[in-house]
């Protein structure tokens, strides 16, 4: 698990493309029975959204959300039963705004967005909202199934054992333009990047890992990425110490990506958006153990921003703010929940706090990364 032996810890390959025939559905690969690839281990896959959007004749868009344009992949899944540990795992729930504001932070890196497709590729997003006009939309998110920004020799620990799965499968939900644009009241259509036919699709490559079948005996420890959301409540209040997320016990967690803003009352039901972000809803930002022990403690979104760019030199969009337990690459620092849960006096408390200037519709999302098990040898592999 050191390193002896790979060929290739991440060679990209590509799987299939998923064709998006119609708006508000839920999508699986095309091939192998709609599952991902299951004959080696796996660091990542690369999910790239290609596709026009032609706007209406009149009755056409006056703005864009502020998820635009990778609201149009709502959310994404990976589902899988493992055979060894015997359970269902979910173990991949995030939305695509989302996750490109993760590997944004990362990687140190904004992935490229082609909004016209007249133009070189750029690394902001400028979508026309006049009549009639075309919006050729092109964007990657990779979703990593390791922990990033640690030594790679540590990262192989975490690979996804693809071949100890059953039914391991990736969904992804696209959703329409009512995720991208405001004001309209007709709807923009979907085709082709780059044509008025066809239909917008998702690229989907892998990159896999490669070497002789004795060095992949062994069961990766595996990364949970998954969000929960406040719409109601204390965030659309003002309130002091509010307790607004209960960080999950009895595994470790890497980090918590915090985000605020007002949510779209126009979407479609079943989508997500924000139509605002807001980098001042959460202030006096505390990291609570039990209930009188503060083991972070931020005055406001500005000092994690700060604190992020200093280790990744990547400063988070707006609306974005990322607590990482493991900013030195040490997964030794991660923050260990194992003893919260059944201890000697019981459980004990693990949650966000702030302070919240309130509003309508105001809502928190909190994307945890968290870290279940460890690597460990098959029984009778030396």
């Amino acid at each position: 698990m050191a390193g002896r032996g790979f060929s290739a810890t991440s060679r990209q390959e590509f799987i299939a493309d998923i064709s998006l025939t119609a708006t508000n559905t839920v999508y699986m690969l095309p091939t192998n029975g709609g599952l991902i690839p299951n004959d080696r281990f796996m660091y990542d896959l690369s999910l790239t959204f290609e596709g026009r959007m032609t706007n209406a004749s009149s009755n056409n868009p006056t703005g864009t959300q502020a998820d635009a344009p990778f609201s149009l992949i709502d959310t994404i899944t990976v589902t899988g039963y493992h055979r060894v540990r015997g359970q269902s795992e979910p173990f991949v729930n995030l939305r695509g705004a989302d996750l490109y504001n993760l590997n944004r932070l990362y990687t140190s890196h904004i992935p490229y967005v082609v909004p016209n497709s007249a133009g070189a590729p750029t690394f902001t997003v400028s979508l026309s909202t006049s009549a009639n006009a075309t919006n050729d939309i092109r964007f990657t998110l990779n979703l990593p199934f390791t922990p990033l920004q640690i030594p790679i020799q540590r990262q192989l620990g975490w690979l996804l054992d693809a071949p100890n799965y059953d039914t391991l499968k990736l969904t992804v939900q696209f959703s329409d333009d009512k995720s991208v644009f405001t004001g309209q009241t007709s709807a923009s259509t979907f085709s082709a990047f780059g044509s008025a036919s066809g239909n917008p699709r998702v690229r989907v490559h892998g990159k896999f890992a490669l070497g002789g079948n004795a060095i992949f005996g062994y069961v990766p420890g595996r990364v949970w990425r998954y969000f929960q959301e406040n719409t109601s409540g204390d965030i659309v209040n003002t309130v002091t110490s509010s307790r607004q997320y209960n960080i999950p016990r009895g595994n470790k967690i890497r980090g918590v990506l915090i985000k605020t803003g007002v949510k779209s009352t126009a979407a479609t039901a079943g989508n997500n958006v924000y139509n605002t972000l807001s980098d001042s809803i959460f202030t006096n930002i505390k990291i609570q153990r039990g209930l009188n022990k503060t083991i972070r403690f931020y005055q406001d979104f500005f000092a994690i921003k700060g604190e992020v760019a200093h280790a990744y030199a990547m400063y988070a969009a707006q609306g974005y703010a990322l607590v990482d337990f493991v900013l030195r690459g040490n997964l030794g620092e991660a923050l260990d929940t194992v003893g919260l849960v059944a201890g000697p006096s019981g459980d004990t408390d693990l949650y966000v706090q702030a302070d919240i200037t309130g509003a309508s519709n105001q809502a928190a999302l909190f994307l945890v990364e968290e870290l279940r098990g460890i690597p460990q040898k098959l029984a009778g592999r030396r």
